[in-house]
């Protein structure tokens, strides 16, 4: 089931916000125990909304340019009017106390409880964007599969202390474990079904073909557009850039152009491409030694241009081969000569155990490949060795496509004339609209990556003016930082498994600022929805929900979150994580108050880079921006989002035939 969820933002009454204040601290903030167990009052039962995951008031404090509001977000399971209407027959009263504070209220008050459950939908906003760390579990699932987890591991536990008790094999325990934790407990058969899964986690892969597909229709659009602007049609294309490539041998090692049928000068423009192949990957590894820290717009754009030109370099290799295959022209100098030459079974012999040599190396090649992938899983490499192991896996593909060409010229090569003819007047077509295609792709990718690059540059500019306009958020480390109260839960006090964050930040000035923001909220909406979600944001594992909704008309932005661990530590992730750019390119668009002083997030370069890295004036920053969070409620306090999506698979693969690898990973999560 797919979490619904609401933000609903009221007014205060003038002269109310204090009251307010008080009757939520006294009557509605649960409370944890000393065995750290979370308890509601009875004033505000949140543990019977059955339904509910997370939910949280707080007040946004009023100014000279905003009123005072009440800010009430929750996550829960189904429909949200369907929560409303369990709410208000739960806590009728206590949310009749509670909006009685704000402006607009009905004066009907709990007389008449669907004007309530109105003035609540009339005042959600919603979120721009939402985030979900476990998308699909309903609180039930949830705390069924944690308990089943812990009698699994207590099930395993008492038998691994009876010398002899385990079975020998971990199918034979596995077997167990199906029969005596839930098949003969009534309160487990449910696990028995296989969960749920929701269609975007499920269609994960297809959805990011899809749009992989999706932009490369576009990018062979756009590089079609461009190149006929120039006179360059398909039949242009088709006919011109085979020369090119003669050339580019010519330049490097006197090539013969494709029309001389001299066999033995041939390959000396795959020869060409190769070079540039090897030159390009060889000059992206030595750039690709800094560190992520110190890596810049500029760097990034010179890597993601070579890869582009390697690719390219690749697709063009393979389209020439396949040209020369038609003239029946072999790459490799004598060896059609040889061919024709020879005679006999020996002949036959020599071609047979050079296509069978071919497959044996594309075979060892693709173990190698699968070694290097696989070596990571098993221990995290230094950014050096790292680099080296895309090198070689890098290098391993592009001997693979080698060895491919080769194989297939060595076929090509015994195959009777009219057979190839025949094969060549029906395939070739095809293939040469093939690369045409590619030729496009890449011009589109190349052209794509010009307009990309002069929106950056647009960007810094704006990021230089708006540094002459506001003050920079270093000045606000000197700044000191009450946390008795106001940010004691955050500190790891309130309860140490989870903890909530508010944040509200003003929206720099200027319509393109406004819409660099909706953009990047929208962009995170959708990864957050089709690809993040399997359980982390952007390599971000801590996050159990978050949300950012733009407010006031677009001129602040409110940011929630679900989190496990402390403050710092979580903040810590998303300096260190990959998701630091996507922080940035939010938060870029903000700036704080303090004293009468605007103060601008840490300067990004390029919208990017920077920004949140630079860690003293980033937390300065998250402070300064932090509200309390006054009544705060999680079905679940315990369980991290790591916890909750291992105990889905580990329920999950208990009723599947697993190998052995499968099986080692199902019994390494308990």
């Amino acid at each position: 089931m797919n979490a619904g969820y609401t933000t609903i933002i009221t007014p205060i009454l003038p002269t109310q916000t204090e009251a307010l204040r008080l009757y939520l601290r006294s009557n509605v903030e649960p409370i944890f125990d000393k065995a750290e167990i979370l308890r509601c009052k009875a004033s505000f039962p949140f543990d019977q909304l059955q339904g509910l995951h997370f939910c949280s008031f707080l007040i946004l404090e009023g100014d000279a340019e905003f009123d005072p509001c009440l800010v009430f977000e929750a996550t829960f399971d189904g429909p949200r009017d369907d929560f409303l209407h369990a709410l208000l027959l739960v806590a009728l009263k206590p949310v009749d106390e509670i909006y009685r504070h704000c402006e607009g209220y009905p004066v009907s008050g709990t007389d008449v409880p669907e004007l309530i459950k109105a003035y609540l939908a009339d005042h959600d906003v919603g979120a721009h964007t939402f985030f979900r760390g476990s998308p699909g579990r309903t609180v039930a699932q949830i705390k069924g599969e944690a308990q089943l987890h812990d009698q699994l591991v207590e099930y395993v536990c008492d038998r691994w202390q009876k010398k002899g008790a385990l079975p020998a094999e971990f199918a034979g325990l596995q077997r167990e474990l199906q029969q005596h934790v839930v098949r003969e407990q009534p309160v487990n058969r449910w696990a028995e079904q296989a969960a749920a899964v929701p269609w975007e986690v499920a269609g994960r892969i297809v959805t990011a073909g899809v749009v992989m597909l999706a932009g490369i229709i576009a990018a062979c659009g756009l590089g079609a557009i461009f190149l006929g602007l120039f006179g360059q049609g398909p039949s242009h294309v088709s006919e011109l850039w085979p020369g090119y490539i003669s050339k580019l041998g010519d330049l490097l090692y006197g090539a013969s152009r494709l029309n001389e049928v001299n066999p033995e000068k041939t390959s000396l423009p795959l020869l060409a491409l190769v070079t540039v192949w090897i030159v390009l990957r060889f000059i992206q590894l030595l750039l690709g030694f800094k560190d992520p820290r110190q890596e810049s717009f500029p760097l990034r754009s010179l890597l993601l241009l070579l890869i582009i030109c390697r690719y390219a370099a690749t697709a063009l290799f393979v389209g020439y081969s396949v040209l020369l295959l038609d003239q029946q022209i072999s790459p490799v100098p004598g060896f059609t000569r040889w061919l024709m030459m020879s005679t006999g079974p020996s002949a036959l012999q020599a071609v047979l155990a050079l296509i069978a040599a071919g497959f044996v190396l594309l075979l060892l090649l693709q173990h190698w490949a699968t070694s290097l992938k696989l070596k990571v899983q098993f221990q995290e490499l230094e950014p050096r060795e790292e680099s080296f192991r895309r090198l070689e896996i890098d290098c391993l593909r592009f001997a693979m496509v080698l060895t491919s060409v080769f194989v297939l010229f060595v076929i090509a090569s015994c195959l009777p004339s009219s057979v190839s003819s025949a094969l060549g007047a029906s395939l070739l077509p095809y293939i040469r609209v093939l690369l045409v295609l590619v030729v496009y792709l890449f011009a589109g990718l190349i052209v794509a990556y010009a307009i990309v690059l002069c929106l950056f540059l647009a960007v810094r500019m704006i990021e230089l003016r708006d540094k002459r306009r506001f003050v920079d958020a270093e000045e606000l480390t000197a700044r000191p930082v009450d946390i008795s109260g106001v940010y004691a839960r955050e500190e790891g006090g309130t309860n140490t498994y989870q903890n909530h964050l508010a944040s509200l930040t003003h929206v720099k000035p200027g319509l393109l600022r406004v819409w660099f923001l909706r953009l990047t909220l929208l962009v995170i909406e959708l990864l957050s929805r089709f690809w993040f979600n399997v359980g982390d944001l952007g390599g971000i594992p801590t996050i159990l929900s978050a949300r950012w909704v733009m407010i006031d008309g677009g001129r602040r932005l409110l940011f929630l979150d679900n989190y496990g661990g402390a403050w710092d530590s979580y903040l810590n992730e998303f300096i260190d994580m990959q998701a630091v750019w996507g922080l940035n390119a939010i938060w870029t668009n903000t700036f704080v108050k303090a004293a009468d002083a605007e103060y601008a997030f840490p300067e990004t370069s390029y919208y990017l880079w920077k920004g949140a890295q630079v860690e003293r004036p980033f937390k300065a920053y998250v402070r300064q921006s932090q509200i309390e969070t006054i009544v705060w409620y999680s079905a679940y306090p315990k369980p991290a989002t790591v916890n909750i999506n291992t105990s889905t698979n580990l329920r999950q693969s208990l009723f599947k035939p697993l190998d052995w690898c499968k099986i080692d990973s199902l019994f390494q999560n308990l």
